[in-house]
């Protein structure tokens, strides 16, 4: 993450702060090798959207039943291919 970080900052240094949050998403949008997924998309157990406008959206939650589907998505195959995944590294 230093690296990236610091390739956003060259002009001007002490601007970090404002370039980091840019720079995390970076991170977690990238496919990692390991498990050939996003992070973002093993945290939230969905696929990136990238990046839009999104000033006229409006905000839903999911309902108890759609967590309940993500997190069993989560639970019995993403988690059990990553551990599986990792133990062949």
């Amino acid at each position: 993450m230093k690296d990236v970080l610091r390739k956003n900052i060259a002009a001007n240094p002490t601007d970090w702060d404002v370039h980091l949050p840019m720079v995390q998403l970076q991170m977690n949008a990238r496919i990692v090798s390991l498990h050939n997924s996003t992070s973002f998309s093993l945290f939230y157990g969905r696929a990136f959207p990238g990046i839009s406008n999104l000033t006229a959206a409006e905000s839903r939650l999911l309902s108890d039943e759609e967590l309940e589907k993500r997190l069993l998505y989560l639970t019995h195959l993403i988690f059990p291919a990553l551990s599986e995944l990792s133990s062949d590294n």
